[in-house]
């Protein structure tokens, strides 16, 4: 399919930001976006960016690697108690732990981990102060509507604010619902893939080249959507290499073990049937023996009857004279 392309959206393929291999994927429904991401950073260049629901760290560690490799000098926090929610399920308990390990020592000078509920986390942020706001929490119409509300004075004149499963329309989720709402009200783009990611121009100020984004008619936002979607499958699919490879990994490992194992196992039974076969042998050489000295038995015992034979008919010829 082909799709009208608008200056707005070719000179995006000038930018080498929306080509950068994210150097990090744990697991996630967030990697298509981890391109626009990319892209955020570099036309944006927030000077502070607060995420609210982060789990693993891939939406949230992309942005502290745009910030990084972009010179944005953005100061960034990432707000979840890591416990998880009644759609996400409970975290694994190495959640926060592994997401620090990698974070700390790449991000730990400009970006924060903050281990509270979002409502706890609000008053450390002055109001007109964020630059770009990431809402990836409870995705509860309630909950997403709450979150967009308390925290939309903090966000600065040039604020944008992200919202992500704007797509996923099952059980409780009611992002759709809310992001219905939302865009009634405010320039926006709404990428359809990767469970949805809505962007919203919420500031006055917005930088210009992300407001003409949000301002393209339909079908040129169709040509943003197509492009992004190509380049957030090639992040998929990356994610997927890595998981394949690392699954290998694990079974030829679990190979070689088995291998050794049944070099070990081999080992020892041809061992045992070694120890077996000088066994039977020595058995064998005994019990060859001992036939040998019955057969020598049995031929003293015929001799000696043959013997005690002739004496007795001996003795009967005397006796008859």
């Amino acid at each position: 399919m082909s799709y009208p392309l608008s200056s707005a959206v070719a000179d995006l393929l000038g930018r080498p930001s929306i080509f950068r291999t994210p150097g990090w994927l744990p697991e996630s429904t967030w990697h298509m976006h981890i391109p626009f991401a990319f892209l955020l950073m570099d036309l944006l260049r927030p000077a502070q960016l607060v995420e609210l629901g982060t789990q693993k760290g891939a939406s949230y560690c992309a942005f502290c690697e745009g910030a990084a490799a972009f010179g944005t000098g953005t100061r960034l926090s990432a707000v979840d108690h890591w416990e998880g929610d009644h759609q996400t399920g409970a975290y694994a308990r190495d959640t926060y732990d592994v997401l620090r390990e990698h974070h700390d020592p790449l991000y730990g000078a400009f970006s924060t981990l903050l281990r509270e509920s979002f409502d706890d986390a609000r008053p450390r942020f002055d109001d007109g102060s964020i630059d770009l706001l990431h809402i990836d929490g409870l995705h509860t119409y309630e909950a997403v509507r709450h979150d967009f509300e308390t925290w939309l004075p903090k966000v600065s004149r040039s604020g944008v604010i992200l919202m992500h499963d704007t797509e996923v329309r099952t059980g409780d989720f009611g992002v759709w619902r809310f992001w219905e709402e939302v865009q009634a009200r405010y320039p926006t783009l709404n990428f359809p893939f990767g469970c949805g990611l809505g962007v919203v121009a919420v500031g006055e100020a917005v930088p210009a080249p992300l407001l003409a984004l949000c301002r393209l008619p339909d079908a040129e936002k169709a040509a943003l959507y197509a492009l992004f979607e190509a380049l957030g499958d090639r992040v998929r699919l990356l994610h997927e290499y890595q998981e394949a490879s690392r699954h290998a990994a694990i079974y030829l490992e679990q190979g070689l073990q088995m291998q050794k194992v049944y070099e070990t196992y081999k080992a020892g039974a041809e061992e045992q049937i070694d120890t077996a076969m000088r066994q039977y042998q020595a058995m064998f050489e005994q019990a060859t023996a001992l036939q040998n000295e019955v057969a020598a038995l049995i031929q003293e015992q015929d001799a000696l009857r043959a013997e005690c034979a002739r004496l007795t008919d001996a003795a009967a010829q005397r006796q008859s004279q």
